[in-house]
């Protein structure tokens, strides 16, 4: 499986015993919580590699949460503890008529003040996917953060080289891996185009009985602007 990052909150919930009005709970239980701890959790334990990046105050409640993550192998070597700030907390009821009741205590909330300068140096061998969440919609560092690491992922995916190799076929070829070539320049590589003769090829398949060799031509992004009704079957 792929390598994952998350980003964003880590925080307690606190679930009450009985359904009702936040008023008239009687005792809560704590629980890890946060989308981005959920999904770093749930990956992990399908048997992903999971990295957690957000931070947390310097309290019982961020021993909690990293112990908890811990114990599923979540990565939590790189969550960040600062004294400045609390690991936010959210009350959590359900009404008897169903409705959900949310007190949430983030004023000094340290999972938001999470910064450029908390990413860590090797971020880009930590993950292959990154998950982020609504948090990153508030105006704050974490936003910032998270927008770097996007920035980083974009500016690599625009300049990612390929090293194109030689691969043996059993026959000469010009082709190589690890390249982009079109239709036409492939059919001509293989004997099929020529300057004399271009035969009718609609088919996504071609078989060449003298090279024993099968091509298979996949169209990833089919859409109703670029394909007839009549070709926009599923491969």
């Amino acid at each position: 499986m792929k390598k994952l990052v998350t980003i964003g909150e880590a925080l307690i919930d606190f679930i009450p015993s009985s359904n009702n009005k936040l008023k008239d709970v009687k005792s809560f239980r704590k629980e890890c919580g946060g989308a981005p701890c959920n999904v770093a959790s749930a990956y992990s334990i399908l048997g992903g590699t999971s990295t957690l990046l957000t931070k947390l105050g310097d309290d019982p409640f961020a021993d909690y949460i990293i112990d908890t993550l811990n114990s599923v192998n979540v990565n939590t070597k790189y969550i960040v503890k600062d004294k400045s700030y609390d690991t936010s907390l959210a009350f959590v009821a359900l009404t008897k008529d169903g409705a959900r009741d949310f007190k949430f205590y983030r004023k000094t909330a340290a999972d938001l003040n999470y910064s450029i300068k908390d990413i860590p140096n090797n971020i880009l061998e930590l993950m292959d996917i990154i998950h982020f969440c609504s948090v990153d919609l508030v105006e704050s560092n974490m936003k910032y953060a998270t927008k770097e690491i996007i920035d980083i992922l974009s500016f690599n995916y625009n300049n990612i080289d390929f090293i194109d190799e030689k691969v043996e076929l059993g026959f000469p070829c010009p082709l190589d891996l690890h390249c982009e070539y079109s239709r036409d320049v492939v059919m001509s590589a293989l004997g099929y185009f020529n300057e004399d003769k271009k035969p009718a090829f609609r088919e996504g398949v071609k078989y060449f009985a003298d090279k024993s060799l099968d091509i298979f031509f996949i169209t990833l992004n089919k859409s109703d602007k670029d394909f007839s009704p009549s070709t926009l079957y599923e491969d």
